[in-house]
């Protein structure tokens, strides 16, 4: 038990310590165009945001999606909206004027060697263009 409860106590440490959110952006495109009206790609942009709930429906700990990089404590970041909005604000900052073909991904796990919390994630990606 003594185990159990050093392990449930080292990841929520790390967990609290580290950002539970971030965007990355890839812009090599090695001159393809990216649609059939030669729109110019910027970047395809991919943010991820995660957090961690009690009993799955609290929040607890969540990525910023407003600060990247940050952590949200006690708020439900982990939701589609403000994952694409932390995307697109990525696009806009590279001068880019749309965002296409936005793909989600949602999961949820339990975070079995804690016994009360769920890890929620959300992954966002697209191509920003010009």
């Amino acid at each position: 038990m003594k185990k159990l409860f050093l392990l449930s106590a080292a990841s929520l440490a790390a967990t609290i310590l580290t950002g539970c959110s971030s965007v990355e952006s890839g812009t090599k495109f090695s001159g393809m165009y990216v649609t059939e009206n030669k729109a110019v790609p910027v970047a395809h942009i991919n943010g991820n945001v995660w957090g961690v709930y009690m009993f799955g429906a609290v929040p607890f700990l969540a990525g910023n999606t407003f600060n990247v990089g940050k952590s949200a404590y006690f708020k439900d970041t982990i939701n589609i909206s403000d994952s694409v909005s932390m995307v697109t604000r990525a696009a806009r900052g590279l001068d880019a004027t749309k965002v296409i073909d936005i793909q989600t991904n949602y999961t949820t796990e339990w975070m079995w060697y804690s016994l009360i919390f769920w890890k929620k994630e959300i992954q966002v990606s697209g191509t920003a263009i010009k």
